[in-house]
Parts: structure tokens; C-alpha cells; sequence
């Protein structure tokens, strides 16, 4: 494995990221609130309003000079972007996804449109009910459009897949040129990020030095691939997470969240309550839940794999992933249209650790 380490980010990424939530009515700050939620207590608030200050700060910029109606655009950039990066129910891509995609195609000279647009549409949904995990070939247009027709996809979708299509070049500009004015808001701010920057990546940098090994497969819980290389880069907005992106078409990178390590640290110093511990013993009760823990202790699984080793369907699998990710005791990860889940052996075991002590406490 090859590995790079850099001190910028990528300001394409950061600027959809930002451009989904406020697209969203969604805030950095919602993701705060959700750690303080989660934790139940466990990390300071105090502590978190600091981290969370630069992303927050950031955020402001851009709502405050974003603009939609850009030259070309004047009358239609709003209600553009709205098509473009609201969020639709049951899919965790967003329809301005495909131009991240098909960007990563030609730098490796692949002009493919429609590849682009099924990696979107090869959401959850259908991937699960159409293809297993690899995008079917389509030799024209009329293959294409009479795959989507017959897909189980809602018409809705299916008709926001015909408009990409038909306006895929109209809209790849229109991103394109957001994306840059996002991204120029986004180097304003960056010198307020320069510490943040520094502390994460340098941490990321003596992790990989000690042992690469360890720190993606073990601490991370990465699958990574040996023979692939690596660009790892500090993420000034999502900073409470990281992120692995990659396939044989788009280019290896992990972003860290520059709080990211910060708040596991702090989160790992403190105790689990009463609750989790209740959560855990129930999930643990139900003979579903431990056989998909026992699977996974082998190592990470597709969810097509876990449907077929324990004969249930896919949407049965969701069910239990459900409660199985919301204590951390399992993790999922995507990569380009494969979703397999790992084992979180750490948290395991601090949760057994708390199921020991409030079984000894009086």
C-alpha cells in the first residue's frame, strides 16, 4: 500500500458537503447535536462548541455569500441546485454525485455518462433489488432508458434519472461553476483552519509512520486494498468523521475530520450509561443480531453476504443493521456501490466491560 499524506482539503468535496445541507436546511450544527445526544453526556459540551467554532464559522461564509443565480443561470440557478442536491428518501447520494463521479472517469480518459448516472441510481434500492454489486453493461440509449423503466425504482426517481440524463451536460456546468464559486468562499476561511489542520494530519502522519497496518485496519476498521495507493487529506467541515472513497475508476482518498480523533479520545476517556448498556443486552438477546455479530467477528461482510449466509432478505438485514450501527458495534462502510459492515471490537468490548460493572454495582 501506498500512502500520501496532504494538508489541504478537498475543497470539492467540502463545497458539496456544504452545498447538501444548506441545499437541506441542515446545519453543522445538527451533527453536535447529535454527538451530544448519542453520548448521553459523556463529552463536554463546552468542549464540542470549540471544536465545532471554525465549521460553524465556515458554514456562516457561505450561506451568507452564496449565490445560486450564477452567470448562464440567472433565471433557473435556484431552482437548479434545488434538483440538483436535495436530498430523495431511501438514497445517500444526491443527484450533483454524478459529476464527482464522472469527473474522477475522464481523468482516467473513461467518458462515460451513463456509468456515472448508475453508480447514483445503484443506490440502496436498487442495488439491492436490480444488480448485485456491479453495474450492468448498456450498449445504447435505448438499453439504458428501458433498464431504468423497468427497475423498481419510484417514478419520481426514475424521472429525475431521465431529466440527468437529457440535461447532463446543462448540469455538469452549472455544478461545476457553483463548486468553484463554493470553493473560493471556502479559501477565505481556510487560515482560521491552519492549527486544525496541522494537529490532525500530523497525528495521521505518526500513525502511518508507527504502523500503517494498525492505525486503517484496527483503529479505523478500513478494507483497504494493498496494491491501491492513497491520498489522505483533513476535512474542515464534516470534522467529527472519516470518510474512505475509492474504486478501480475513482482515486483511493480518506478524508479525517480535523476533530475527528479529538472527540473519540475524549469519548473513550468516559463511561457508557445505564441505557446503552439496556440497548446492548437486547441486541445481544435477539438471536439475529448475535449471529450477525458472529459472522462479522470473522471479518467485514457485504449485506448481500450476511442475507444470504443467514437466509434473509435484505431489507430484514437493514432492520437489525438499524440498532447494530446506532450502539457503534458495527460499522458501515460504502465504497463506490458496495456496502459491507464491520465488527467495531472495541466498542464490544467497553460494552461488556459496562454490562460487567453494572451487573458487580449495587
Amino acid at each position: 500500500m501506498v500512502f500520501r499524506i496532504f494538508y489541504e482539503p478537498l475543497c470539492y468535496n467540502e463545497s458539496i458537503y456544504l452545498l447538501r445541507n444548506i441545499v437541506n436546511n441542515r446545519s453543522v450544527q445538527d451533527e453536535l447535536e447529535r454527538i451530544l445526544k448519542d453520548r448521553s453526556g459523556a463529552v463536554p459540551r463546552c468542549e464540542l462548541d470549540l471544536w465545532f467554532s471554525n465549521a460553524l464559522a465556515l458554514e456562516e461564509h457561505v450561506r451568507s455569500n452564496l449565490s445560486f443565480d450564477l452567470p448562464g443561470f440567472e433565471e433557473t440557478g435556484r431552482l437548479t441546485a434545488e434538483f440538483l442536491f436535495a436530498d430523495r428518501e431511501g438514497f445517500s447520494f444526491i443527484p450533483a454525485s454524478i459529476f464527482f463521479f464522472y469527473e474522477q472517469f475522464m481523468g482516467r480518459d473513461v467518458d462515460n455518462k451513463v456509468l456515472a448516472i448508475l453508480i447514483y441510481a445503484m443506490d440502496e434500492r436498487f442495488m439491492k433489488s436490480n444488480w448485485e454489486l456491479d453495474p450492468p453493461v448498456v450498449a445504447n440509449d435505448k438499453e439504458f432508458f428501458d433498464l431504468i423503466d423497468e427497475s423498481v425504482l419510484d417514478d419520481a426517481v426514475k424521472l429525475d434519472i431521465f431529466r440527468l440524463y437529457h440535461n447532463f451536460d446543462l448540469y455538469r456546468e452549472y455544478v461545476s461553476k457553483l463548486v468553484e464559486h463554493v470553493t473560493g468562499l471556502i479559501k477565505e476561511k481556510l487560515p482560521d483552519f491552519a492549527d486544525e489542520i496541522r494537529g490532525c494530519m500530523d497525528y495521521v502522519s505518526r500513525q502511518m509512520k508507527e504502523s500503517s497496518e494498525k492505525f486503517l485496519r484496527e483503529e479505523l476498521r478500513l478494507v483497504i486494498d494493498n496494491e491501491s495507493v492513497y491520498d489522505m487529506h483533513p476535512s474542515v467541515y464534516r470534522i467529527d468523521r472519516y470518510q474512505l472513497i475509492g474504486s478501480t475508476l475513482i482515486d483511493h482518498r480518506i478524508l479525517f475530520g480535523t476533530r475527528f480523533f479529538d472527540i473519540a479520545n475524549l469519548s473513550s476517556r468516559n463511561g457508557i450509561d445505564q441505557a446503552t448498556v439496556m440497548s446492548f443486552l437486547k441486541c445481544i438477546a435477539d438471536n439475529t443480531k448475535m449471529s450477525i455479530l458472529r459472522l462479522l467477528n470473522d471479518g467485514p461482510m457485504y449485506a448481500g453476504k450476511l442475507s444470504e449466509e443467514l437466509n434473509l432478505s435484505g431489507s430484514t438485514i437493514s432492520h437489525h443493521m438499524s440498532a447494530l450501527t446506532k450502539l457503534d458495534v458495527v460499522f458501515m462502510q460504502k465504497e463506490n456501490v458496495k456496502v459491507f459492515y464491520i465488527l467495531n471490537r472495541e466498542k464490544v468490548e467497553l460494552l461488556w466491560e459496562a454490562v460487567r460493572l453494572a451487573l458487580l454495582s449495587k
